[in-house]
């Protein structure tokens, strides 16, 4: 199962911001085999041009950080996507820790300073507290730019909802701020719902389409007892329709199609009981009209 996140080793900190960007999208990449198109890499970290990705990759590869580029030819002889293998020596270099940084950070169109600077704030977390507390000036040093480009960097992190920045007063000076509090905002995608057509009953005046259900000569056309997709979907003659009663039909109309059923049965039984005694009254009557002397 791929995992949410990469592991990101502290050392990459002292890579310029298109050197860290580029092997950050590199260590995203979950397999060993690293294709992908230059495009493809200035498009997810927000680079200008080819050419200075170009750049950053020779540079990588000049420090190590790139084991080899294969560049791969098609069937027509021109070039294709080149192939990456990451030196495991350089990237796996853990002696100054290491971070884990989501994949889809590289959703978020950072640009390539906004994501080490975000990376360093990740990095710079306390696990047991979730906040860091460094000041401009570490951030700064840790990252290589200014004080002045940390700052406007932090504050369009903010802007993006990225990260939260807290001021805190210093402990017994009310009136005196302190160092930054930072917080890293995990952005979630939203869940799109599924629009759910309303359901139509089979007695519906809206529904344009025409049902010719044949029923029996034994019997009678009754109340419609379930939905009409539920009706449809069930076989052999309709008499025997309460026997496919699906789960989708609610308590309360499954309780009315029981009611419905009952009161159709005891006016069957009635029915058969009162034409029976009919007929057999009016037999009776017609015999004794036999029996009776003309007068």
């Amino acid at each position: 199962m791929q995992k949410s996140y990469f592991v990101l080793p502290n050392t990459a900190f002292g890579l310029s911001s298109e050197e860290f960007s580029v092997l950050a999208y590199l260590l995203s990449i979950p397999t060993a085999k690293k294709r992908v198109r230059q495009q493809t890499i200035a498009e997810k970290c927000n680079i200008g041009s080819r050419n200075t990705v170009t750049k950053a990759i020779n540079s990588l590869l000049a420090k190590g950080y790139i084991f080899t580029k294969i560049r791969t030819r098609r069937v027509n002889y021109w070039y294709g996507t080149n192939i990456y293998y990451l030196n495991e020596d350089a990237v796996c270099d853990f002696s100054k820790g290491y971070t884990l940084i989501q994949r889809s950070v590289f959703e978020y169109g950072l640009s390539p300073a906004q994501l080490k600077v975000y990376a360093f704030i990740a990095k710079s977390i306390n696990s047991k507290l979730g906040y860091c507390w460094n000041s401009y000036t570490d951030i700064s040093k840790g990252t290589g730019m200014s004080r002045s480009t940390v700052i406007a960097l932090i504050h369009q992190l903010e802007y993006r909802g990225l990260i939260s920045k807290i001021r805190k007063m210093r402990y017994g000076c009310p009136k005196v701020y302190a160092d930054n509090v930072y917080c890293i905002k995990l952005k979630r995608k939203k869940r799109i719902k599924k629009e759910v057509q309303p359901r139509k009953d089979c007695t519906s005046q809206k529904s344009n389409v025409n049902y010719n259900l044949h029923f029996d000569n034994n019997t009678e056309p009754l109340f419609c007892q379930v939905l009409l997709s539920d009706f449809l979907q069930t076989r052999g003659s309709p008499k025997y329709e309460h026997l496919y009663i699906t789960q989708q039909v609610s308590h309360r109309k499954r309780k009315v199609s029981k009611l419905n059923l009952l009161y159709s049965s005891i006016y069957r039984i009635l029915s058969t009981v009162y034409a029976h005694f009919s007929s057999k009254k009016s037999c009776g009557k017609r015999i004794m009209s036999k029996n009776k002397a003309p007068p």
